[in-house]
C-alpha cells in the first residue's frame, strides 16, 4: 500500500516512543537520585554529563554497527544494555560505578535509537521516507512530554529502586517489540543492502528476475546464428552452460549423450 501508516510502522514508531518515555523518566531523577546520598555538585554534573560525552563517542560506531549486523539485532542490543544497566544504579552510591554505568546507558541508547530509526525506515515506502523521519524524530519529543510530569511522583510512590525498575520493564517492552518490528520489516531484513533491497519496488528486485530459460547445448549454435554473432557457441553462449538446474527431466543427461 501507498501509505506510511502501516501496521509496521506504527509498531516501530510506538517502539521509539517508549524508549523514549523511559529515558525521559530518568533525566530529572538522576540529578534527585545522587543528591539524595549528599554527592557534591561537581559529582551530580560530571555523572549527569558523562551521558553526552558518551552518546557523542559512540554514535558514529552505533551506525557502523547497524549496517554491519542490521537494525533489528543492534535495537535489541541497545535496548538489553540500557535495561541492565539501568536498574543497577539504583544499587550503588559509588561515583566511579555510576559513571561506568551511565556511559553503559548511552551506549545503548545510541545504538537503540539509530538502529530502531533505521529498522523504522525499512517499513516506509521511498516516497514517504521524509514523512517517516520526521514522526520517528518526533518521538523523543513526545517521550520527554509524557514522562517529565510522572517521573518524581513515581519516585515518591514506589522509591528509587522502584522507579529504576519501572525503567528497566519499559526495556523489557523495547524488546519484544523490537523482535515484532524486525520479523515484520522487509521479509526478515537483516543488514542495510537487504533493507534497500526489500525497499525497491517488485519488479526491481533481484530475486524477482526470471531466471533463463534452458536452451540444450545441441542447439546452443543455432541460437548463436540467429543473433548473428561470429563468436563459438562456448563463449558466446556460456551463461547458458551455467544453468543446468533448469533443464527439463531427462534433458541434461540426453545433453550428455549428444555430446559423446
Amino acid at each position: 500500500r501507498d501509505t506510511l501508516w502501516t501496521g509496521r510502522f506504527i509498531v516501530a514508531l510506538s517502539l521509539s516512543t517508549l524508549f523514549a518515555v523511559g529515558f525521559n523518566t530518568l533525566v530529572p531523577l538522576l540529578p534527585l537520585y545522587l543528591a539524595s546520598f549528599s554527592a557534591s555538585d561537581s559529582e551530580i554534573g560530571l555523572v549527569v554529563g558523562s551521558f553526552g560525552i558518551g552518546a557523542l563517542v559512540f554514535r558514529p560506531l552505533s551506525g557502523q554497527l547497524t549496517d554491519r549486523f542490521g537494525p533489528k539485532r543492534i535495537t535489541i542490543f541497545g535496548a538489553a544494555m540500557f535495561a541492565l544497566s539501568t536498574p543497577l544504579m539504583a544499587t550503588t552510591s559509588a561515583v566511579p560505578l555510576l559513571l561506568a554505568l551511565r556511559l553503559l546507558q548511552a551506549t545503548g541508547l545510541v545504538c537503540f535509537w539509530t538502529a530502531s530509526t533505521a529498522l523504522g525506515m525499512s517499513t516506509a515506502q521511498p516516497n514517504r521516507m521524509g514523512m517517516a523521519m520526521g514522526f520517528l524524530g518526533m518521538t523523543g519529543s513526545v517521550g520527554g512530554l509524557l514522562a517529565a510530569p510522572f517521573a518524581v511522583p513515581l519516585a515518591d510512590a514506589v522509591g528509587w529502586q522502584g522507579a529504576f525498575l519501572v525503567m528497566a520493564v519499559l526495556c523489557g517492552i523495547f524488546f519484544a517489540l523490537g523482535f515484532v518490528v524486525g520479523r515484520s520489516s522487509g521479509a526478515g531484513a537483516e543488514t542495510a543492502a537487504e533493507v534497500a533491497e526489500e525497499n525497491l519496488p517488485p519488479g526491481e528486485k533481484p530475486s524477482a528476475m526470471p531466471a533463463p530459460a534452458y536452451i540444450p547445448k545441441s542447439q546452443q549454435a543455432a541460437v548463436g546464428e540467429m543473433g548473428g554473432e561470429q563468436t563459438t557457441p562456448e563463449t558466446d553462449l556460456s551463461f547458458y552452460n551455467n544453468v543446468e538446474t533448469n533443464a527439463p527431466d531427462g534433458q541434461a543427461e540426453s545433453d550428455a549423450e549428444q555430446k559423446q
